[in-house]
């Protein structure tokens, strides 16, 4: 009957939308049907606002039209003023041509003008030069009476000419034996400090064997002291390659130790990223178990709903229901298998991580070993600084004996270099010994030169110098004949000079004589051409007069200049008639546009209607005011069909919720065909065994995350499943162990001692977990004892058991007690009770 109710709304909800999409539709043709007759007023307004404007125009125009007429009378009134100037304009035309048919006199009058000035110019310039010939032969006579003067005094030059150079010639001769001897003195004097140096150089010689003697013979006393040098060399170098050698093992002993602490720092990262990954799969676990409990607690809680007290309850058989089961919040079983999903996802990431964990620990085992075979005897915990100082020894070790090797080599380099220097100093020895030889002969040579060159100056010296003569008197005797051979030279360059100067001054009276005959005849031609000049400049000044008594310029600039202004005053005449025609034309040809523009204006207003334009605004804004309205009025109907789509919606909503009724009930009747075990497609077991697989499914994945960590991601235990179609007697409480190591699965009584010690204490802690976990239950689990079982594990695993136990006590605040008589046991325990059995029998307690 709802399900009928519901759709018989959604009918009515859809008719009532489709009524208010109708009505929207004719609301959307009224606002339409608005906005044209706004668009129609609008456009009457707008007719009649532009005929009112057309016959504003009309009065502007006709207005305008009038006062063109009356400018029209003025510029008649000027053309007429223009046009009475028009006897004048003919006079200027007259004068214009008769200045115009005088243009060759008065050409002709500047013509005689102008060679008027040139024959004046001309008369003067040649009386000007007349009188620069006569002054010129004033000149000139001066200049011959002065010449003949001074070649008087002048005559006896050739005598003292001969003379002087006689005299010159005594002197030179005299001069060149000076000079000789000079030359000689010289080379005596170069000869004695020859013989002075070459003894010089001796002596220095002798000094430089001696130092080169002595050289020699401590550089030999000094290499012999550096001893071999090779030898040393080459153990120092041997020494320090050693020690380098030791270096490299050490740095490599030094990697290899970082790579161990590395692999450690990883092997740490993976089992913290483990324990992570432990935590999010015991997290998702949780989630999980807690889901499927809701979701199991609800299918509970349906079947506790049926039960009545003194009737078995189906699960445990109990006719008593003190407790019964209630429903919690409501769950699917989807969310429940997407929680087990990612739960399964989570305990594989946490079974891969374990697997990375173990592996990382094998490569840290395998490291130790290698750093344990390098530094034997060497507990692990002081590798590190055992490594350490040895490098810093062995660098001490090294900077020493390349200090010495650096010594020993610098003593090398040192008895290379004596070496050589001895072979120098041998050569240098040698070479100082035959320079001293070479200084030897010198010495003799310059001895013989000294002697040859002071006789030879004795002999230069005879007939010329007086006895016992010196080099000064030598000296004073060759400055004196230089003076007077300078005395002769100006005396016989005087002479030379008057001859020379006799002959110029002949040669320029001849040319005196010369200029004189040619500026006396110039001067006679500039007078007969300057009387001619003045002659011609009269007869020019008679023609000018005679013709400028019959013109009324003076010149052809200044009737050129009149006739220009004739025309121009005639072009202004001309220009003011005709302005006056083209303004009165243009006035014309404006009226009659504007003419035009009036009759157009009346033509167009001559049917035009006479509106009220207030009338046509107030009717515009009444059709504004209808489209608004009708705009407002669709906005409305449209909110309304807006609304009722809103509930058309929550209908639909209502609708669904319904099919997910339906869905769920469906789900109750197959829980209780499940229930009922009458469930097709699966296996047919009892609710009982339903629940306590349910339940040993959450123990066994607690489990699961303690039995991971403690054997390090190998071992996972597995519920053997029933088979589809089993029977009711396959409980399905069998247990499986799956190896991660080989991807086998097999029989969990396949395991060894320990490793079945460490499965079966996972499920003790996971069943644990699972009370602790469980919100219906009202048992809690705040103490447990673990009995026996530790001597079956070894190090490493009893190192995980102990360290899971601890962390259960610390985490999950819970007193676990640990029976047993294994020794590492009892040292890892905080807290202990220590039983001593007495030999009388009885024993004794000790709290520790």
């Amino acid at each position: 009957a709802e399900d009928l109710h519901i759709e018989a709304a959604l009918e009515l909800a859809d008719r009532i939308i489709t009524d208010d999409e109708d009505r929207y539709g004719a609301a959307v043709q009224r606002e339409k049907a608005g906005e044209e007759a706004r668009n129609g007023a609008q456009r009457a307004y707008e007719r009649a606002d532009e005929i009112q404007k057309k016959r504003v125009e009309l009065q502007t125009r006709s207005a305008y039209a009038m006062e063109l007429e009356q400018k029209k009378a003025r510029q008649i009134r000027l053309k007429e003023q223009a046009e009475a100037r028009q006897p004048e304009l003919e006079r200027l035309k007259t004068e214009i041509a008769l200045i115009h048919s005088q243009m060759d006199e008065y050409h002709r009058l500047d013509e005689l003008e102008s060679r008027r000035k040139a024959a004046e110019t001309e008369a003067g310039q040649a009386s000007e030069a007349a009188r620069q010939a006569e002054d010129a032969l004033t000149r000139i006579e001066q200049e011959k009476q002065a010449l003949t003067q001074e070649a008087e005094s002048l005559k006896d030059a050739g005598e003292r000419h001969h003379a002087a150079e006689l005299t010159l010639q005594n002197l030179q001769e005299e001069g060149k034996r000076l000079d000789m001897l000079s030359a000689r003195v010289a080379q005596q004097r170069e000869a004695d400090a020859a013989l002075k140096r070459a003894a010089d150089a001796r002596r220095e010689a002798e000094s430089c064997e001696q130092a080169a003697r002595e050289k020699l013979d401590a550089l030999r006393k000094e290499l012999e002291a550096l001893g071999n040098v090779e030898l040393a060399v080459t153990q120092k170098q041997n020494l320090l390659n050693e020690t380098r050698t030791e270096a490299k093992a050490l740095e490599e002993q030094r990697k290899l130790l970082d790579r161990l602490l590395a692999a450690r720092e990883d092997y740490r990262a993976a089992q913290k990223v483990f324990r992570q990954s432990s935590m999010d799969a015991e997290s998702a676990l949780k989630k999980a178990t807690q889901l499927r409990r809701q979701y199991n607690d609800n299918i509970a809680g349906i079947l506790a709903k049926s039960m009545e007290e003194g009737q078995p309850c189906p699960v445990c058989g109990s006719v008593h229901h003190p407790h019964p089961a209630a429903m919690t919040a409501e769950i699917s079983l989807a969310v429940v298998e997407q929680a087990e999903d990612e739960e399964r996802a989570a305990r594989e990431k946490a079974n891969g991580n374990a697997a990375i964990c173990e592996r990382k620990r094998t490569e840290g085992t395998a490291l130790r070993e290698q750093v344990a075979a390098l530094i034997p005897n060497v507990p692990d915990t002081q590798w590190a600084e055992h490594v350490r100082s040895a490098v810093l020894k062995n660098a001490e070790q090294a900077k020493k004996q390349a200090e010495d090797l650096k010594q020993a080599e610098g003593n090398r380099m040192r008895a290379e270099t004596l070496s050589a220097a001895v072979s120098l100093a041998e050569k240098a020895w040698q070479s100082a010994q035959n320079l001293k030889q070479q200084r030897d002969v010198d010495k003799q040579t310059a001895i013989q030169r000294a002697e040859s060159a002071k006789a030879e100056t004795e002999k230069a010296a005879e007939g010329l110098m007086p006895e016992g003569w010196t080099e000064n008197a030598l000296v004073e005797r060759a400055d004196e004949n230089r003076r007077k051979q300078s005395g002769q030279r100006e005396k016989m360059e005087k002479a030379e000079a008057d001859r020379n100067r006799m002959k110029a001054i002949q040669t320029r009276l001849d040319a005196l004589e010369a200029q004189k005959e040619e500026q006396l005849a110039a001067k006679n031609r500039h007078a007969e051409k300057a009387v001619e000049a003045q002659a011609s400049r009269k007869e020019k000044q008679e023609q000018i007069e005679t013709i400028r008594r019959r013109l009324a310029f003076k010149t052809a600039a200044e009737a050129a200049k009149a006739m220009e202004q004739k025309k121009n005053d005639g072009d202004a005449i001309r220009k003011a008639m005709d302005d006056a025609s083209i303004q009165l034309q243009e006035t014309e040809r404006e009226g009659a546009g504007l003419q035009a523009v009036i009759a157009r204006l009346n033509d167009e207003l001559c049917d035009a209607p006479q509106s009220d334009l207030a009338q046509l605004e107030q009717e515009k804004n009444n059709a504004n005011a209808a489209l608004q309205q009708a705009a407002k009025e669709r906005e409305n109907i449209y909110a309304r069909m807006k609304s009722n789509q809103r509930q058309q919606e929550n209908l639909h909503r209502r609708a669904a919720d319904a099919v997910r009724l339906e869905r769920e009930y469906r789900m109750m009747q197959d829980v209780a065909a499940t229930a009922a075990g009458k469930m097709t497609g699966q296996a047919r077991i009892s609710l009982e065994a339903y629940v306590q697989t349910a339940y040993f499914d959450r123990i066994i994945r607690h489990a699961n995350l303690r039995l991971l960590h403690m054997s390090r991601g190998q071992y996972e235990l597995k519920r053997r499943q029933v088979k589809e179609g089993g029977t009711q007697g396959e409980v399905g409480l069998d247990l499986d162990v799956m190896d991660h190591y080989n991807g086998s699965v097999r029989d969990v009584g396949t395991l060894s001692g320990g490793e079945g010690f460490l499965a079966a204490l996972s499920l003790a802690l996971g069943m644990s977990d699972t009370i602790q976990a469980s919100a219906a239950s009202a048992v809690r689990l705040d103490t447990m004892f673990v009995d026996e079982g530790f001597g079956s594990l070894s190090g490493s695993f009893l190192e995980l058991a102990m360290g899971e136990l601890m962390d259960t006590a610390e985490n999950g605040h819970r007193l676990i007690g640990i029976i047993s008589h294994v020794e590492d046991v009892k040292g890892r325990l905080p807290r202990r009770i220590e039983v001593t059995k007495q030999p009388a029998g009885g024993s004794v307690a000790v709290i520790r």
